[in-house]
C-alpha cells in the first residue's frame, strides 16, 4: 500500500537515509473538513442537544478547551468523521496569512466535540505515528511552507485540502517516527525548563 504513496526519485527534494522514503501526504492521511452552520446557530453555553464546536481560535500550541461554542447536533448529519478523536491533528484552514496552517494535537478528549468548517482534521490511513505527522505539519507551519499553499483574499488566507495532500514528506519506518517524536518532546521539555 505504501508503494503507491512514494514520490518519484526525480521529485524528491533531497536524499534521505536508506530505510526512509519520500511520500505524498495525501496518500498517508485522510483530511476531514469541519461542519458548517449559520452564525445564528452558535451558542456560548452548553444546552441539551448541543455539542461543543472547535474554531480556529481553539487551534493553539495546546488545544484550547475552555473557549468552545455550541451548536445543534443536527449539523453533524450523523457523520462520526466530524467528531474530534484522540490523537487527531487539527489545522486552521481559514485565517490570517500568519496563522493559516497552524496545528494543534488532541492529546485527550475532555468531552465529545465537533469542529467548524475553518478547521480540518488530519488522520493517518496507515500505521503512521500521529505525533510524527503533527511535528511534520508544525515544522511546515513554522517555516511558512504551509502558508505559501494558501490562497489570499482581502483579509483571509484559505487552505485547500488538495494542496495539503500534494506536500511531500521524508518518511521513516514506524519505530524511527516514534523515536523522532519522543526526541522532539524531550527537547521541548528542556526548553520549557
Amino acid at each position: 500500500l505504501l508503494e503507491e504513496a512514494l514520490v518519484p526519485e526525480e521529485e524528491q527534494p533531497y536524499p534521505v537515509p536508506e530505510n526512509w522514503v519520500w511520500a505524498k501526504v495525501g496518500d498517508l492521511v485522510e483530511l476531514e473538513r469541519g461542519i458548517t452552520f449559520p452564525a445564528s446557530a452558535k451558542k456560548d453555553q452548553k444546552e441539551e442537544g448541543l455539542i461543543g464546536c472547535a474554531r480556529t481560535a481553539n487551534v493553539q500550541e495546546e488545544f484550547i478547551w475552555d473557549d468552545l461554542i455550541y451548536v445543534d447536533m443536527k449539523y453533524l448529519k450523523n457523520n462520526d468523521k466530524k467528531l474530534l478523536r484522540k490523537d487527531d491533528i487539527v489545522m486552521s484552514t481559514a485565517n490570517s496569512y500568519q496563522l493559516v496552517g497552524k496545528v494543534s494535537y488532541i492529546h485527550e478528549l475532555i468531552e465529545p466535540i465537533t469542529f467548524g468548517g475553518f478547521i480540518m482534521s488530519i488522520r493517518a490511513k496507515y500505521p503512521v505515528y500521529q505525533k510524527f505527522l503533527y511535528y511534520y505539519f508544525l515544522e511546515q507551519f513554522l517555516n511558512g511552507k504551509i502558508q505559501k499553499l494558501a490562497s489570499q483574499t482581502t483579509n483571509i488566507a484559505n487552505l485547500n485540502g488538495e494542496k495539503i495532500k500534494s506536500l511531500s514528506l521524508p518518511f521513516p519506518p514506524l519505530n524511527e517516527q516514534k523515536r523522532i517524536a519522543e526526541k522532539i518532546e524531550r527537547l521541548f521539555a528542556k526548553i520549557d525548563e
